[in-house]
């Protein structure tokens, strides 16, 4: 009885912190301070079916992204996932961002069932 209770306890808090997470990422949609340096990370890179990328750890406002070839998700990787936004097909950008700076790695992920040439960006104060 007691490990149950432990377990719905860890699934409770776990769940809370990730709807903090989610409606930061809704709050946060907002445009990188015009004095942002822009990096890239998985640039050019081709991902196989379902494949994911994330670059190395940086404070950032924002993470952008397209796919030449199918729609992208893009996503900053701390302990969970979170800010995801996805493109609506090939070619088109997508955002995510926050007012403040977040310490994390940002991530692309290929959404489609053939291999897709990436590109990401992200914004650093």
């Amino acid at each position: 009885m007691r490990v149950k209770f432990r377990a719905r306890l860890r699934a409770a808090a776990a769940l809370s912190f990730v709807l903090a997470a989610v409606t930061a990422a809704s709050w946060g949609a907002a445009a990188a301070p015009a004095g942002a340096t822009v990096s890239n990370y998985c640039n050019n890179q081709t991902l196989t079916a379902a494949q994911w990328c994330e670059g190395a750890i940086r404070t950032m406002y924002a993470v952008e992204g397209w796919g030449d070839q199918h729609s992208v998700c893009v996503f900053f990787q701390a302990s969970i996932e979170f800010g995801t936004r996805c493109s609506g097909g090939p070619g088109e950008h997508v955002y995510s961002g926050f007012e403040v700076p977040v310490k994390a790695k940002p991530g692309i992920d290929n959404c489609a069932c053939s291999p897709n040439t990436v590109h990401g960006r992200a914004y650093q104060p």
